[in-house]
């Protein structure tokens, strides 16, 4: 239930975006039922809405990307005086991607933290 709930809002979050203005990466351990319809989009895009990562260094090396992201995207929001990637993106003559996180609850707990 808390999967299908999950889904539901990252596909919710999704729609607000066109497809090269938001990623969504998905974060599972192993195979599962669950996100099938976020895993049917990332397949059926060639993963232009983002991807699904499977195993423990896929995961280390996407977050670690991710991190360094978000350390360039602070610098950038402060360079432009705003708040937020969206006021940024309002502003911006290249709009930056939204990037979503999903990180199923059978992710093994050592990838969170480090």
């Amino acid at each position: 239930m808390a999967a299908q709930v999950c889904e539901g809002v990252a596909l919710q979050l999704l729609t607000q975006h066109a497809p090269d203005y938001a990623r969504l990466y998905l974060f599972e351990s192993a195979p599962s039922p669950n996100f099938a319809q976020i895993k049917r989009l990332l397949a059926a895009s060639h993963q232009r809405w983002g991807q699904h990562l499977l195993t423990a260094r896929d995961c280390l090396k996407h977050l670690t990307e991710l991190e360094e992201l978000t350390h360039r995207r602070f610098a950038l929001l402060a360079q432009a005086e705003v708040a937020d990637i969206h006021a940024y993106n309002a502003a911006a003559a290249h709009a930056e991607p939204v990037v979503y996180l999903l990180i199923s609850v059978s992710c093994p707990s050592r990838l969170l933290t480090r």
